[in-house]
Formats: structure tokens, sequence, C-alpha cells
């Protein structure tokens, strides 16, 4: 047996074994791991996984949603806990959902991969079935331009752990740099309706491209580099100017594939550079109703605080947009411009709360704090 099934099959246990089995219906392997793309590599004998591992947890009844959701969390820390302290460096997610909301989902990227590489390995094994049969076409542009946005402030956390941290991961850094490439193609691909799930498909495809104000032959080299590098990982080694410059490059790659997707998305005629025009475009494009909703589920967040917003400086951003929006695009100008830019931005993120009660904190470290409070975990 692979010791990434072996992994899994401890995750599998571990959940089995401290979790009430009764409120599960079926449990399901997701992710890279589903996919059959983790990236495991073999450091003096022992293993070192740089892909999470990823569990969605279908419950019986939707009354014990809020319990399931916080119990799985818990058991998840703790195995990624476990899992440190063993050396192995494993992150766990179990995401929990419903069989009502299986039957509802919507076209989107992680639809179609749930239901086409999901795995279900305990309970109703028929369960997938439930999600309605979409076509990858169908999957709108906005999900794609979601997973940018995600992906940016991603880079923002990297940057950060690359920069304040004395001993970081440097094997880590430079997964997450190659992850960054990977995802600007799946991206790119699906915001043209050609969803593939091989990246080195992907690569050629890109390469056969000629796109306005892309560097498609570039961004083909680096997908088809770490393509490969997910099939047959090697050990990398850079010294901490090298992968901040590896870092500073792949930035390069996501400013390009924004600025590109915001235009013709916001059906700009003539090209339009200035990202804070762009942002005001966004704000218009985007519906009053999805801005109503995201601010009712903002005001219901079981983990915002009172003190953690002002109702007087949250009125003028309700009409503006949405709280993941907001979040969004600080966390554009925080990963793609400086500072000339960003003092104009900050005052468009909806929780003003300090992480870690630090007195002074810049804008990577507020945008990073929102967006893991309320798009993340949200």
């Amino acid at each position: 047996m692979k010791k990434s099934e072996e992994i899994i099959n401890q995750c599998l246990d571990f959940l089995l074994a401290n979790a009430d089995k009764n409120l599960i219906e079926s449990i399901i392997l997701t992710g890279s791991f589903a996919r059959g793309e983790e990236v495991v590599i073999c450091f003096k004998d022992n293993l070192k996984f740089f892909s999470d591992i990823e569990f969605l947890i279908i419950i019986k009844d939707s009354l014990d949603f809020k319990y399931a959701k916080n119990k799985f969390k818990e058991l998840a820390k703790d195995f990624t806990e476990k899992s440190a302290e063993s050396g192995s460096g494993i992150d766990v997610t179990f995401g929990v959902s419903t069989i009502e909301v299986l039957k509802k989902m919507k076209p989107r990227i992680f639809t179609y991969e749930l239901k086409n590489f999901g795995k279900v390995l305990w309970g109703n094994k028929t369960i997938l079935d439930c999600i309605p049969l979409n076509n990858n076409r169908d999957i709108p542009v906005e999900d794609a331009m979601r997973l940018l946005f995600n992906r940016m402030i991603e880079q923002l956390i990297n940057y950060q752990n690359i920069i304040k941290t004395e001993s970081f991961d440097t094997e880590s850094a430079l997964y997450q740099i190659g992850k960054g490439y990977l995802d600007i193609a799946k991206s790119f691909m699906v915001f043209r309706s050609m969803y593939e799930k091989n990246y080195l498909k992907m690569s050629e495809i890109i390469n056969g491209l000629t796109v306005n104000n892309l560097d498609t032959k570039g961004l083909s080299a680096q997908v088809k580099y770490w393509a490969i590098f997910k099939t047959s990982p090697v050990e990398l080694k850079k010294t901490k100017k090298e992968i901040l410059d590896e870092w500073f490059r792949l930035a390069n790659y996501f400013r390009q594939m924004w600025l590109w997707q915001s235009n013709i998305y916001l059906k700009q005629k003539i090209w339009v550079d200035n990202p804070l025009r762009l942002i005001k475009l966004y704000f218009v494009k985007e519906p009053k109703m999805n801005k109503f909703k995201g601010w009712i589920r903002f005001f219901m967040h079981p983990y915002l605080k009172r003190k953690d917003f002002s109702l007087i400086r949250i009125l003028p951003l309700f009409v503006l947009a949405s709280p993941e929006r907001l979040i969004h695009l600080s966390g554009v100008m925080a990963y793609l411009y400086d500072d000339n830019y960003n003092n104009s931005i900050t005052e468009y993120l909806p929780v003003f709360s300090n992480p870690q009660n630090k007195t002074q904190v810049d804008l990577k470290e507020k945008v990073i704090y929102n967006w893991q409070l309320f798009v993340k975990e949200g």
C-alpha cells in the first residue's frame, strides 16, 4: 500500500473513532489526493506532505450542521497537531455538508471536481449521484476569478511566512509558488470555458495561444515545470533571495491574469490597467442582491465580534459591494500594488480588528485576517 493511502486510512480511522458515526451519511475524499495529484516528497526516509488532505463529511440531518461543523473542525486541528509532532506535517480538513446541499449544488469548479473525482471512503457509496450533472463548460467565469482572488491572498500568506519567519520552510514556500502557477492556468482555462484536469495538457493549450497582454509562452513554461514537479516531486533548495525573486516573478503573472480577466469581465473596450478604476467598476458590476446576501452572512457569522466593526463605517461599504468582494479586491491591492495605492484601499476591509492583538498591522495582515475569517472559514 502506498504511504499516501496509509495516511488517508489513518485520517479516516481517527475520524470514525472520535466522531458519532450515527450523524454521518458519507465521508468523501476530495482535493488533490482524490485527483491523484498530491505532492509528497521523501526527505532522508521521512515523507513530507505538501498537499492538504481534504475530506467532505455529509451528515444525515441538517439540524446537526452547526454542531458537526465545530466538532469536525476541532478533530481536524487535533489530527494536524499530532502529525506536526510526529514530523510528517500533514494538514487535514474535515468539511461538512448535507444531502440537501449536494442536490442543489450549482456549476462550480469544486462541484465539477467533487462529482467527477471525489472518492467515497465510507458510508453511502452513491452519495455523489445526488449532485446535478453539469458540463465543465457551465462553470461561470466568476468562479475562475474567485479562484484567482483566493490564490493571490494565499501568496500574501506565503510572503509573510518567508520574510517574517526565522527558519521558514523553503520547500513549502516553493511549493506554494508552484501551486500559484498551476491555479493561474486553471483559472485561465475555466474563464475561457476550457476546463482541463491535466496540467501538462493545460500547458500545451496555453502555449498554442496568442492573447493580448498575456505572456502565454512564459506561463506555459512555468505550468509545465510545476506540473512535472507534481507528478515527480524532488527536493528543492534555494536561498531566501532566490525564493523572493520567484515570488515576485509569480506576482507579475498574477497581475497580468487579473488585468486580462478584469478587462474582459468588466467589458472594457479600451484596455484599463489602473487598478482603482477597475475596482470601482467591480463595485458597479456586482448585483444588489449579491451584496445584500453577503452582508446578511456577515452579520450572522458565528465568529464575528461586535467590537470588530463599526456600523457607521460599514454603512457605505454595504452599498459598495459584498464583504467577500471587498476582501478580494483589497487582497489584489495588497498583493500586486505598492503603498501609494494601498493607502486608498484600506477603508474597504469590513473588519478592522488587529490579528493577534497587534497594535500596528500592515495591510497584508489585515487582508489575511479578513480573508481567513470570512472567506476561507466562512
